[in-house]
């Protein structure tokens, strides 16, 4: 199996960037974040688009925190979205979509779970180097 064509990764890149287009947030509220996840883990969008979107979508510099949020899961927010980011700049993470749960409960956690459903998250769902 050859490695694939630089140039046609790059032109398919563009195509699915300019599909996916920015909703001008103030902030990425959970719900619609909730709703992108299940999306993904049941399959109606993919990896490239739930990357796609945090990119074009989460901007935490220019974005303010979700005011209905208590501070553990604004934080659970953010760490998914960098997840998701973070993979559309680098070939070599892979979401695993079988761990879409973990990402749930990870948004959906309490302050006294926090760290074990982060660690859930990671080790199930998030970006993971590719051996």
């Amino acid at each position: 199996m050859s490695a694939p064509d630089p140039l046609q990764t790059f032109v398919w890149q563009v195509i699915v960037r300019a599909m996916i287009t920015s909703e001008n947030l103030s902030y990425v509220p959970k719900q619609r974040l909730l709703k992108l996840m299940r999306d993904w883990g049941e399959g109606k969008i993919t990896t490239e688009e739930m990357s796609y979107w945090c990119c074009n979508n989460y901007l935490p510099g220019a974005q303010t925190d979700d005011p209905l949020l208590p501070d553990h899961q604004q934080r659970a927010v953010h760490e998914v979205l960098q997840a998701f980011e973070w993979q559309a700049h680098d070939d070599q993470l892979v979401a695993r979509r079988e761990g879409w749960r973990q990402a749930i409960e990870f948004l959906n956690c309490t302050a006294e779970n926090f760290d074990a459903t982060k660690l859930a998250f990671e080790r199930e769902c998030a970006g993971t180097a590719v051996p």
